[in-house]
Formats: C-alpha cells, structure tokens, sequence
C-alpha cells in the first residue's frame, strides 16, 4: 500500500473501536441500497465466515491488520442443489454427461491442486486506523464499478462481527518487478499498453489510481504471455475535471513533483508514475528517487521537482529505440498539463511504438515473443448469440450476466479480443458509435440497420448506462460459446436465493437489482419465471427457464467445468439468513 502526507498523526493512534465498525457497516448497507445491478455483482455477505465457504490454500502475506490467503471454494456438486429439486429431475442430473463426468467420488478428498484459487485479503476492524478504514471502505466501493480485462475483479466480500474479507481475482504471475531482470523493450510494450488500458478507463469514469507503481501491477498467470493486471485501489479516488485532489499519496519512487511542492494532485499524476515505471522496466534503474531516505539529498529532489533526467548508457547499452525515450519523456513533464493525456500516451504506443517494434522484429527476421494486436473476427454464431441475448427476458439476462461476472476468464482470449476490437476508442466500454462502425465494417451477408443496432445495444447494456462493460459483453455471448455449466446455474441460483429459503422472491430481486429497482420491472422478472403461477421461482423453474421445456435435454449440451474450471459449491452461502452447423466468419473491425 502506498503512503499518504495525512497519515502523520492517524497512522500512530487507533481510532475507537465502536467507530471504525460503525462507519465500514454504514458504508456496507449503504452499497446494498445505492450499487446499480451491475455493481452489486459483487455480492456482500453477512454473518457469514469466509472459512465457511472457502478452504485457505496458501498465506502469502500478513501485515497489521490482518492477512493475505490464496483460497478456494469448497465443493460438491450435487450437494449444491441441495432438495430444491424433484427426485425424478435429479436422477435426470445425475445421468447427464455434463455434470456425472465432475462429481467426486469422495467428497471428503482433498480438493485438486488444479481447482481454481482465488485471493482473499482479511481485515480485522478492531485493528483499523482511521485512514486504514477509509481506504479499506474506499477499495471495496472503487472495485465495485470497475470492469475491465486489465483490472483485478472483485468478487464477494463477508462481514462476520469484527472481521472482514475481501475475496478477489488471483494473480499468481508475481508483479512486474519479478520479471524486471529479463524484459525487452517489446515486452515493456506490451505491458505498458494493458496498463493504459487499464488507466484510460479508469480515467473515463473520473477514477484516478493515484498508487501506480511495479507492485501494483501484477501478471495474470505464471505463462510468458501473461496479461497484467492493476491491483490496490485503497489510495484510488474519484476526481472532477479542472479539480486538484489535496491529499497527496502515491510511493516514492514513482512520486510525481507536485506531490512535493504541495500544489494538490490530478489524474495526471498517474501519468507520471506510468512514466516512472516504463523508466524502470526499460533500463532497470530508477529516473529520481528509490526509496524514502533519498528525500535528504538536496540534488535529486530538485530534479525530481524540476523534471530533470538525462538518457544515461543505460539507455544506449540496452538500445532502447527513439520511441521508448519520447514516451518517457512525454510522460515525466514537471507541469502536469503539459504531460500526455492517457489517451494520447495509449495512441502514441498503438500508432507509434507498437508499430517500431514489430518493424524492427520483422526486419531481423524475427518473431515476438508475445502476442501482438491484431484484427480478430467474429463468427457468425457470435453475432447470432448477441442479437438473441438481446432479446431475453431480464430474469435471464440477470443470469447470464452474473454466470459471466463468476467465472474464470482465462480461457476467454478470443471473447477478450473480441471485445478490445469492438472497442475502438480504447475507453474499455464499447459505445452505440463502436458497435455501429465495427458491425458495418464486417463483411455479413446480413446487413444491421442503425435501428437494429441501437436495439441490439440497449438490449446488452444491462444497466442502460449508455456504453457496454466487459462482463456484459460476456453475458450476451455466454450461452452461444457453450460457456454455461450446470454448476454456474446452480451458483446463481444461491446468489439470488439471498436467503437460502429455495425459491427466489421478489424481495431477493429487489436486493439484487439495487438503485435499478422498480416494483413493475421485479414483477416482470417473476413472471418471466414463475411457471407455477404462485409469485416465487424455485430451482425446476430455473432451469427451465434456461433450458426451456425439456431441462433434463438441455443439460445434455451445456459446457463442462473439465474444461473451464472445476466445480464450486456455495450451497452454505443459502445457510446463512441475511446473506451444428457451418460457421461463416465474419470481421469484427
């Protein structure tokens, strides 16, 4: 975590107890009733114990306030159903393919070292000071809207008396300075374009990081061509155009000079701490400052305030390109309106220094050693899925989009390009223009109309916020790439059966759908489902609301978890009260 000016005096006195537990519960409840539906994917617990749950794999940390897990979900597949369902429905189940073939023939054996993991901070309230539960609170409400590839995902957070769990994405790649020694130019590249991805959205929605540093970003995986990811948005805040932020944080080595002058911050100190970073993944030593005992000396906090760097033999010796230095130099700009903007460093790196790269790998006869942009396409079955997605139900969209917020995303390459081609702004959204100009750009022997585009847009954008996010994206295309998996159905179905009672009500609704309540779209949403006719949707109900009239031969075609991932049981979480045919490819742009 990053270090705040304001900390000086909170950081050495523990603010009173009753206090800090007071302010994270109001802020806890005020989320549940002000988040929209999108933002409430993330789902709260309460009275609910992350080891009931969760199995801890791994501590990977600790610190004063609590610590840091590598977790999974405990598991059995067919006792997250429960007695929801028929015995003749479960004998159905239990021959079907899909689900037979994921069954543990113990449930009592240790879970696979291949099941997925997740990472799960722990915070102890009564160990909180007052600017550790401000950003404990603000980390959470920050993650909450944030959706985006390069951005770490939330999950669930629990709440059990005085403790606290945050569980999230896990990347287990290491940070950037665990491949420092190794990376090329072509890889930092790479990196720094996912990290504009990453800040150019933010950036978009008013949100400035404010703690950008190589601890900060992680990679996904242990694999070379790993994406990154931001993490840590405790010190993040949202900003208003033409308006300095006056608490000044961030880490020393990536601290911009009006950090130290006291003039107040703005996103454009981000800037300078990507600038700072490429710096150091470039030529691997540091443009001004290390570490904190580097304040005393005079001469590099001047040049620090007064931008002033040379390109050293570091620079020739690594022969960095002439693209590497004005990217730098662009960045690390004393007078913070002079700096690039996010979207012009992101352009200056697709239009010029991606293109040198692979110029230059090309003259030498060479090839990448990474993944380079390029124009994905479409199938058709895609575009097909999309339109019908549209035109669902929102009990069923609900369901899709929180089987895509759930699951592992990292098989997902193609859907992922899919969405950053769509995306041709780079805001990490896709706007009515986007999706416009890249469906009239595909060669289909089906032409869409402005109009039927514009539907198709407002029916993928689930909470009508003008741009479509990640994970709706995801939604919309979930069913048509086989991606649904009995167990994601049955993951839902707990998540929206607040209570554990085994149907899901209109007050269950109500919760989920958060500021996009109305009491006319709960009542549309019941009796989408509620086949029975008796105000409530039970687990039969459910799946026949995916699979049609005939669930048991539904299943037969779902997805299977072998090969996304394995099975993940949250049947607890209800315990709780209060908590074929021939594919024509198309361009996408």
């Amino acid at each position: 975590m990053g270090q705040c000016s304001s900390k000086k005096k909170a950081a050495t006195a523990v603010v009173d107890e009753e206090h800090v537990l007071d302010e994270i519960e109001r802020s806890f409840h005020s989320s549940k009733k002000t988040n929209t539906k999108r933002q409430k994917l993330a789902r709260h617990y309460e009275g609910v114990d992350v080891t009931e749950v969760y199995d801890i794999v791994e501590i990977i940390g600790q610190g004063s306030m609590g610590e840091v897990t590598i977790v999974q979900k405990k598991h059995n597949a067919l006792a997250l159903l429960g007695d929801r369902i028929d015995p003749d429905m479960r004998r159905k189940m239990e021959r079907s393919s899909s689900f037979t073939n994921e069954i543990p023939t113990d449930p009592s054996k240790k879970e696979d070292s291949t099941k997925r993991k997740y990472a799960c901070k722990t915070v102890n309230a009564t160990r909180m000071k007052a600017d550790e539960m401000a950003e404990f609170i603000n980390e959470i409400n920050i993650l909450s809207d944030l959706d985006h590839p390069n951005i770490v995902q939330l999950f669930e957070v629990f709440k059990n008396k005085r403790k606290f769990w945050i569980v999230q994405e896990l990347c287990s790649g290491g940070d950037l300075s665990s491949r420092l020694p190794d990376s090329t130019e072509e890889d930092v590249v790479t990196v720094t374009e996912q990290i504009l991805r990453g800040i150019t959205y933010m950036h978009a929605r008013n949100m400035c990081h404010r703690d950008i540093k190589l601890e900060n970003i992680m990679y996904a995986d242990m694999s070379p061509e790993s994406e990154v990811k931001l993490i840590d948005f405790g010190l993040s805040n949202k900003f208003t155009k033409g308006q300095k932020m006056q608490k000044a944080c961030g880490t020393i080595y990536t601290a911009a000079p009006e950090l130290l002058l006291g003039g107040g911050s703005t996103e454009q100190t981000d800037i300078w701490s990507i600038g700072c970073i490429v710096w150091i993944m470039l030529v691997k030593t540091y443009p001004f400052l290390r570490v904190m005992n580097d304040l005393k000396d005079d001469i590099k906090v001047q040049k620090l305030k007064a931008a002033k760097f040379v390109f050293g033999v570091e620079w020739i010796r690594m022969k960095i390109s002439d693209f590497g230095k004005q990217f730098v130099t662009e960045c690390l700009k004393a007078d913070p309106a002079e700096r690039w903007s996010v979207s012009q460093a992101l352009d200056f790196v697709h239009n010029k220094w991606m293109p040198h790269i692979d110029k230059g790998r090309e003259e030498k006869g060479g090839s990448p050693s990474k993944p380079r942009r390029k124009r994905v396409r479409m199938k058709t079955s895609t575009l097909q899925g999309i339109q019908e997605f549209s035109n669902l139900g929102e009990f069923k969209k609900t369901v899709l989009m929180t089987i895509a917020y759930t699951m592992d995303k990292s098989s997902l390459t193609e859907l992922k390009e899919i969405f950053t081609t769509l995306d041709l702004t780079s805001s990490g959204t896709i706007a009515i223009a986007d999706l416009k100009q890249a469906l009239n750009e595909m060669h289909s022997d089906k032409h869409l109309d402005d109009g039927t585009v514009e539907k198709l847009f407002r029916g993928i954008d689930l909470d009508s916020s003008g741009e479509i996010h990640y994970n709706e994206f995801l939604a919309a295309v979930v069913e048509s790439q086989g991606l649904i998996t009995m167990e994601r159905l049955a993951e839902v179905f707990d998540k929206l059966d607040v209570d554990g009672k085994g149907y899901i009500s209109k007050e269950d609704l109500k919760l989920t759908l958060g500021s996009d309540y109305s009491e006319d779209l709960v009542n549309s949403m019941i009796e989408e489902a509620d086949f029975k006719k008796n105000g409530q949707v039970d687990y039969d109900e459910f799946l026949r609301l995916m699979f049609g009239d005939d669930p048991a031969a539904g299943m037969e075609n779902v997805g299977s978890t072998a090969l996304n991932e394995d099975i993940e049981m949250v049947q607890k979480l209800g315990s709780f009260r209060g908590a074929g045919h021939h594919q024509e490819e198309t361009s996408a742009g």
